[in-house]
């Protein structure tokens, strides 16, 4: 991946430097030769403190007052900047670029307000000068933020990670990995077991494959593959940081022919290992058509407008899978329900939003948001009573936790053991 940034090691000696056109990631971080140079600061005296999100060492900076940074850009070309940070819960401050040679002629920012976690905020802009000023802003006394890093890229040049290999067509397992202990992994050219192109993996055993990945700390991504088990045996796919065990995986059930499997996850690392799993040692599972994609909706429901069928949801009683003019929807009676499992963060603002509707009058169908958090559920409701599908929508704010997740599910039922319903998306997004 092609990225322009700005990197500490060469902008020691210069006060305004240009980015370089690298195929390293640079990081401007603070501190990282022990001080703030080559940053700038007015009104505060930043100071490095604790133990950081990403690696190397924090800023603190207490308002009113900010840090800056100098460097030139090419006028006219998009670039997006990348900040990791922390503000305390009640602060607030601004993330922004602004013109050197003439200040007021150029300046966009945005605001970050506190949070109980650390935070990722991005900016894209499209100076008109080429002497540019990247700057973190605390206003008021009460304001202070923990910076971490802050990266710049050409808008252009933030693509999707590639995955080498990815359909399996050399045979010679060119950048994969076996993953311990080590599976029996062969190559299948048989059509009815590939799914994209003309070869996929077959996996025997407990074990399975992993690859590397170039990814930004921070951005959420979905992997996808295609997942067919033998005999109901469970199998992963999954991503993880490259220094630790797996913080999250995706469990596919046993499916006659090849499922479209997805998994979202966050990366926390410049580099992320993606993987196929096999837990037990009697399970097999065939793997093809592997993908990485940058999610940029914030949605957390997987397949929430059911273009792959019932892939990653649960369900039960009477549900019929249909499509009609290329549009997927699910019909539910009163004993028929679908859910998917979500990861939620305490204390925070999502939207909550379907289009359904109701085929029978005086009955309703409704989506679900159930929350489980210091042995008490909280559940946040939206219904649809009219029989034309009709998008309904609401704000909700998960419960305070002293965990850093909450185990919830996102549920879609008929609220009447006569009632019928239909369902054309749920969606899940988190409101920033």
């Amino acid at each position: 991946m092609l990225v322009f940034a700005l990197a500490n090691a060469l902008l020691l000696n210069s006060a305004n430097a240009a980015i370089p056109s690298s195929d390293e990631i640079g990081i401007i971080q603070p501190y990282t030769y022990g001080s703030i140079a080559p940053w700038q600061s007015w009104g505060t005296t930043p100071e490095a403190v604790g133990k950081p999100d990403v690696g190397g060492v924090l800023t603190h900076i207490q308002g009113p007052g900010a840090i800056e940074y100098l460097v030139d850009l090419e006028p006219g070309v998009s670039y997006t900047i990348h900040a990791c940070l922390y503000v305390p819960t009640g602060a607030a401050v601004n993330v922004g670029v602004k013109s050197t040679t003439v200040p007021t002629d150029f300046e966009e920012w945005v605001p970050v307000k506190g949070n109980v976690t650390w935070q990722f905020q991005e900016l894209t802009f499209t100076p008109q000068s080429s002497e540019m000023k990247l700057y973190v802003f605390a206003p008021n006394t009460t304001d202070e933020v923990y910076l971490d890093s802050l990266y710049v890229y050409r808008t252009e040049d933030i693509l999707d990670p590639v995955i080498g290999n990815a359909s399996f067509e050399d045979p010679t397992l060119s950048d994969w990995s076996l993953s311990y202990p080590l599976a029996n992994v062969t190559i299948d050219d048989r059509w009815f077991n590939t799914r994209d192109g003309d070869q996929s993996i077959f996996v025997s055993g407990k074990g399975g494959v992993n690859q590397v990945v170039d990814t930004i700390p921070g951005v959420t991504y979905k992997l996808s593959a295609f997942v067919k088990s033998v005999d109901g045996q469970p199998v992963f796919i999954g991503a993880k940081p490259t220094f630790e065990a797996p913080d999250a995986n995706r469990a596919v059930r046993q499916w006659a022919d090849f499922e479209y499997a997805e998994f979202i996850f966050t990366a926390s690392e410049f580099q992320t290992k993606i993987y196929a799993y096999i837990p037990n040692e009697t399970g097999s599972a065939w793997f093809d058509g592997f993908e990485v994609s940058r999610v940029w909706d914030n949605q957390y429901i997987v397949n929430s407008d059911f273009s792959n069928g019932f892939a990653n949801w649960e369900r039960s009683g009477d549900i019929i899978y249909s499509v009609n003019d290329s549009q997927a929807s699910v019909n539910l009676d009163g004993s028929g329900r679908i859910f998917q499992y979500v990861p939620v963060e305490p204390n925070t603002i999502y939207r909550l939003s379907a289009v359904m509707k109701n085929n029978i009058e005086g009955r309703s169908i409704s989506a679900i948001l159930e929350m489980v958090y210091q042995n008490r559920i909280k559940r946040s409701l939206i219904h649809a009573y009219g029989s034309e599908y009709e998008e309904i929508s609401r704000l909700l704010i998960t419960p305070n936790s002293d965990d850093p997740i909450l185990f919830a599910r996102v549920i879609v039922v008929v609220q009447y053991d006569d009632g019928n319903g239909d369902v054309a998306y749920v969606r899940l997004e988190k409101v920033n």
